[in-house]
């Protein structure tokens, strides 16, 4: 019995219908096979949306119906039924003899379930800001057969995603994964920025030391893509297209699931016998705002007075205190191996790293305060304002000693790690993070070592896939990027990096190819080859 509990408008289900109907009529091909179907309730569907199960099941009934010698064709009123699959009543609806589990459950949270206090006394993957596909799995996998199997797609986040740490423990205690095909940024459903992995294997504790086939889809085969993932699945033309198959241990921990090839594998254990980055420098996060059209504004006309014209987000020209600007980068305008060029400021009430009180504001600094109480309201309203900070606060302000000091800026949403330069210091960052070495000679070697191949491979494989090839990449993470002693502490490798860095740019290096910062780096720590990939 093949059972879809969110089933949707039925496509897994009408899938699944075609190839037991080809299964079934190769063993009987005049059997009346399509009666038998419903009446064995051998096809079950659930979906707490009414017209979703109505579309299920005429869609179901028309292929039946299309079977030779299939009418008069009984009703599915009892096989696709209307319900909430995560309530406790669902197993009385659906049944818990499910031979295979199919589907595609909802991303996010849905309407008309259970609230979160109750999910997270049934469910052992509703903890923290857990993601509603992890119930349905979780409870698909208490419906199914002992050894039966399960197919479903899955946000990709699950693989690494802290917050999936649950669900990962239950899956890898509870289930034998056999196959994971990760699309990473690829676009699978045309139309829907949605991540997906799809997870298949088999409910019964694993194996010791089982492996688990990973498929790693870099681009979708535009013709007969089900073909290829088959073939791939089934370990054929492992060449096809943009994609990698091998295989890997998955931790039973919850820990995240890093589908690292062998080689991989062996690349990151080489790495972990270097000390994280933060042992050499500080390692934080940008400010935020809340409110950058109103914080982030351009300079219009300077003036002697002190008193300088601005343009804010919203297009809006004011007036205000130049002491209280400080110039201000985020996102695109970090290019990696530049020094940053700022062309905005940050309004910032603060003075030595101390928010200043309204009654200093409206004394000190008139024109400032002036121009935020215009905008009290907004303010007010910023949902990340919490208790303790005054309306015209940032929302994270950041100490100002860090913020003034030489550092390296990484934008938090790239294709690979994109570290700039701030060697004078006094540049403000918002979003992304900042790198501030414990000395300013470390900056040009560390900005090299974390630009390269060797680090984006590094971070890429635990960070979060986002459209276009995108990753994003947090403090959390660059924190830990192992970083040889000699790239922060050898004078002298420090000087080969810089002249290998000089040489790249006078050669040029093509699409594809290693710089010769790479292949110094890949020697240094003595990576085999293939490993980057």
């Amino acid at each position: 019995m093949v059972a879809d509990i969110a089933c949707g408008s039925g496509s897994f289900l009408d899938a699944a219908l075609d190839s037991i109907l080809r299964r079934l009529k190769q063993r009987d091909p005049a059997r009346n096979w399509a009666n038998e179907i419903i009446d064995r309730r051998a096809i079950r569907g659930m979906d707490i949306d009414e017209m979703a199960v109505i579309k299920t099941q005429n869609r179901l009934w028309l292929r039946l119906a299309s079977e030779p010698q299939s009418l008069p064709l009984h009703d599915l009123d009892a096989a696709i039924v209307c319900g909430d699959s995560l309530a406790s009543t669902a197993k009385d609806q659906i049944g818990n003899d499910i031979d295979v589990l199919v589907g595609n459950p909802p991303f996010l949270a849905v309407g008309r379930v259970e609230s979160r206090t109750l999910l997270a006394e049934r469910f052992d993957s509703a903890k923290g800001r857990f993601d509603y596909s992890s119930l349905f799995l979780e409870q698909g996998l208490k419906l199914l057969k002992q050894d039966g199997a399960f197919g479903v797609v899955m946000p990709n986040r699950l693989l690494n995603n802290r917050d999936a740490q649950p669900i990962r423990q239950l899956l890898t205690r509870s289930a034998h994964i056999l196959t994971i095909v990760d699309f990473g940024s690829t676009e699978v459903f045309k139309g829907v920025s949605a991540y997906i992995a799809l997870i298949v294997g088999k409910a019964t504790p694993p194996p010791e030391a089982a492996a688990t086939t990973i498929i790693d889809i870099k681009e979708v085969p535009q013709h007969f893509p089900e073909v290829v993932l088959a073939e791939l699945t089934a370990g054929n033309n492992l060449n096809v297209g943009d994609a990698r198959v091998f295989e890997t241990l998955l931790p039973r921990s919850g820990d995240p699931w890093l589908l690292l090839s062998p080689e991989g594998a062996n690349a990151r254990i080489r790495l972990a016998e270097h000390e994280p980055l933060d042992s050499y420098a500080l390692v934080v996060q940008g400010i935020k705002t809340g409110a950058n059209d109103i914080f982030v504004v351009k300079v219009i006309r300077e003036s002697a007075s002190g008193i300088w014209e601005v343009v804010n987000g919203l297009g809006r020209n004011s007036f205000v205190d130049s002491e209280l600007l400080r110039p201000v980068v985020s996102g695109s305008e970090i290019k990696p191996y530049l020094e940053v060029q700022p062309n905005t400021y940050l309004v910032y009430p603060y003075r030595r790293g101390r928010r200043l009180s309204e009654t200093e504001l409206k004394a000190d600094y008139p024109a400032t305060w002036s121009y935020l109480s215009a905008y009290q309201s907004l303010l007010e309203a910023r949902t990340s304002l919490t208790a303790g900070l005054r309306w015209y606060e940032l929302i994270r302000s950041r100490e100002e000693d860090w913020l003034t000091r030489p550092k390296l800026l990484m934008r938090d949403l790239a294709p690979r790690v994109s570290m700039a330069l701030n060697s004078a210091g006094g540049i403000f960052l918002i979003g992304g993070t900042a790198v501030v070495p414990e000395d300013g000679v470390q900056l040009e070697s560390l900005m090299l070592y974390l630009n390269s191949a060797v680090s984006n491979w590094y971070l890429s494989t635990s960070a979060s896939p986002f459209q276009n090839s995108y990753y994003r990449f947090d403090a959390g993470q660059l924190s830990k990027v192992p970083v040889p002693v000699s790239v922060a502490l050898d004078p002298m490798f420090r000087d080969e990096i810089v002249e290998a860095r000089r040489r790249d740019l006078d050669e040029g290096s093509g699409d594809g190819e290693l710089s010769r910062v790479d292949e110094l780096l890949i020697n240094l720590l003595g990576l085999p080859a293939g490993a980057l990939i």
